[in-house]
């Protein structure tokens, strides 16, 4: 509807502007003289007229006739104004010793002035544009002819450059004086003034009537064309055939009669609108109903207690079928609930899909992402069932705790003893998951490493089956390095990569390093402090640089030094089982005393 409406004002704005025209025009002065006349359109142009103090910029509408305000551009330069062009700038053109010309903004506000050289001509016919181009024409020797140069302006300078010669046609103009009350006598005889006014206001309102008329008839031409609603086009069908007559009797009755008319035509129309709104109401409710049932969206849809007898069929076939998609309904978020189970969470956000109906076997994601893996001690001493349900239970609570950080399950043992996790460049939320875990498992004692590093995640296997995977060269030994940590009871554990994202909130120390491969790549390993209990963290924290320098001097083959340092802090934390590796291991340095190359890694086996 919105563009008949558009279509209604437009009309009665065009013929406004038609009346308006016929009546005034703007005024043009003609007394004084045209400076010159520039070309700004294709039918269109723009002149100058000056006088002896000011010069006015007109522009130029039709072959005879001017419009708009005069705009002041009192003279710029030394000279007598030759011309004017607009290309984004106003350019005016002077002629005096030299040829100089201004560039001006719109307002005339800025200006700068440059002279022109390289004319070898002395009488411009003026400035035009052409293709973008501003372009100088120079009176040639020759009648009729005429030197065009084409401008460009330096920092301070403004150089003419010769293009062709072209052919001058010259045309005048003959610009009339049309203002609105020109034809007034001076004074105005007593009366005349409020009659014309009296005249414009009748004008005013018959045209607004024919506006508000035509604006209607759009009104219902648009619920015939647009709406595609039978029930519309019913009532805009009917609206036309009355609309035709009450036209018609304006010009066969009294006027009267005519309002009366209208007035007969306004109460039946509402009335027959009224009806038409509920008729079409029903029956979109029935349409939102069926739609609904369909799509599967709503399966409670009501029927209204009063129906429309043409609609009551429709309607009982209606509720058969949203019963019936109620219970298929519940099937399949049954079998959908069944089998969501076994799949991962949050795997379409890694691999950038709307929905798991969108992940085809085969597909993969490149990218940074931060590998956590989780070791977990089951207590078996309990019976089958019991150990069943602890499994359940603190299995629900890291399932909690991951969806929560939006982390991944990638795979398990089957025995549950080590599962992967993946988080996709989001430390922050690594962090937290680790820290939770740790926390509220602490009777598991759970060991977790976190890695940073780049990786390929993605979907293996057939339409039948998959399962997920990652590509990484970290992961086998990661996987060697976890073992080992739950083995020395390390609560959680961060590689070098990953500790290049903590801020100093949270309390680390380094470990040690390990081995990557055989080509001599080592990988620092740092314990995290905030997550052991309170005490133990604080002892260790206490002992933070003693086991830096213990671990400096075991670098550099003091091991007597070191092994001293290790053991004082065993002392003090007995619980300390990397202290105690380091102890033992510069026992075992000790005895070899140069035999073979030392190996510092953690963990090596001598």
């Amino acid at each position: 509807m919105k563009k008949y409406v558009i279509y209604g004002i437009i009309s009665t704005i065009l013929i406004w502007i038609i009346a308006a025209a016929v009546i005034a025009l703007p005024a043009v002065p003609t007394k004084d003289k045209i400076a010159g006349c520039i070309s700004t359109a294709e039918e269109n142009g723009m002149f100058v007229q000056s006088d002896t103090s000011r010069s006015y910029l007109y522009e130029l509408t039709s072959a005879s006739k001017m419009a708009s305000a005069p705009v002041n551009i009192t003279k710029y330069a030394d000279g007598t104004l030759s011309g004017m062009a607009i290309l984004g700038s106003h350019y005016l053109l002077y002629k005096g010793d030299k040829l100089s010309i201004v560039v001006s903004d719109e307002n005339y506000e800025n200006t700068d002035s440059y002279t022109i050289s390289g004319v070898a001509e002395n009488d411009p016919y003026g400035l035009f544009v052409l293709n973008d181009q501003l372009y100088l024409v120079m009176k040639s020797t020759t009648e009729g002819e005429g030197v065009r140069y084409f401008l460009q302006f330096s920092e301070y300078n403004c150089a003419a450059i010769y293009d062709k010669t072209i052919e001058i046609v010259e045309q005048d103009y003959n610009l009339k004086d049309s203002s609105l009350l020109g034809f007034l006598p001076n004074p105005f005889p007593q009366g005349l003034l409020v009659a014309i006014s009296l005249s414009g206001l009748r004008l005013f309102i018959a045209m607004l009537m024919v506006g508000m008329a035509v604006a209607l008839l759009l009104v219902f031409v648009y619920l015939y064309r647009e709406t595609n609603s039978f029930v519309w086009q019913r009532f805009a069908m009917q609206q036309m055939a009355i609309y035709a007559i009450v036209c018609g009797t304006f010009f066969v009755t009294n006027k009267i009669y005519f309002l009366a008319i209208v007035i007969i035509w306004v109460a039946v129309s509402i009335v027959l609108l009224n009806f038409t709104q509920r008729e079409h109401d029903d029956l979109q409710t029935l349409v939102m109903a069926v739609e609904s049932a369909s799509r599967g969206s709503d399966t409670n849809v009501k029927i209204p207690a009063k129906v429309n007898r043409d609609y009551e069929r429709i309607w009982l076939a209606a509720k058969d079928v949203l019963e019936e998609k109620k219970r298929a309904n519940y099937t399949r978020d049954k079998m959908f609930l069944a089998y969501s189970r076994f799949a991962p969470k949050n795997i379409t956000a890694l691999l950038n899909k709307e929905s798991m109906l969108d992940i085809n076997p085969g597909e993969n994601q490149k990218m940074r992402g931060i590998i956590v893996n989780l070791c977990m001690q089951w207590n078996r001493d309990v019976s089958e069932l019991q150990l069943v349900e602890q499994m359940n239970k603190d299995f629900a609570t890291i399932s909690d705790n991951q969806v929560e950080n939006d982390g991944v399950l990638l795979f398990g043992e089957p025995t549950l003893g080590t599962m992967h996790f993946l988080f996709e460049d989001n430390p922050k939320k690594a962090i937290n998951f680790a820290s939770n875990t740790v926390k509220e498992l602490s009777n598991r004692n759970p060991v977790l490493l976190l890695h940073e590093t780049k990786l390929t995640f993605g979907v293996a296997g057939t339409n039948d089956q998959a399962f997920t995977y990652i590509d990484s060269e970290d992961m086998e030994l990661l996987q060697g390095v976890t073992k080992k940590i739950q083995e020395y009871n390390v609560g959680m554990v961060m590689t070098e990569q990953m500790i290049a994202y903590v801020d100093d909130s949270i309390k680390t120390r380094c470990i040690g390093y390990v081995n990557l491969s055989n080509d001599g790549r080592n990988m620092n390993l740092y314990e995290v402090l905030d997550v052991l209990p309170a005490a133990v963290g604080k002892r260790r924290l206490a002992n933070r640089e003693q086991f830096k320098k213990a671990l400096s001097m075991y670098y550099h083959n003091d091991f007597y030094l070191a092994r001293s340092i290790f053991t004082e802090i065993l002392k003090q934390d007995s619980d300390d089982e990397i202290a105690k590796w380091y102890v033992f291991a510069c026992e075992d340095l000790l005895k070899l005393a140069g035999e073979k190359e030392y190996d510092y890694s953690l963990f090596a086996e001598r």
